[in-house]
C-alpha cells in the first residue's frame, strides 16, 4: 500500500512557499506605500512653502 504522505507535504509546501511569497509582498507593498506617503508629504510642504 503506497503512503500518500509524501504527496500532501508537497501540497503543503507549495501552499506554504505561496503563503510566504504573498506574505513578503504584503510587506513590500506596506513599505513602498509608507514611502509614498512620506514623499507626498515632503512634495505638499514644499508646495505650500512655495505660495
Amino acid at each position: 500500500m503506497p503512503n500518500k504522505k509524501p504527496k500532501s507535504v508537497k501540497k503543503l509546501t507549495e501552499q506554504g512557499n505561496r503563503l510566504s511569497q504573498l506574505e513578503d509582498e504584503v510587506l513590500r507593498l506596506k513599505i513602498e506605500n509608507e514611502a509614498l506617503k512620506l514623499l507626498a508629504s515632503i512634495q505638499q510642504r514644499t508646495d505650500n512653502s512655495q505660495k
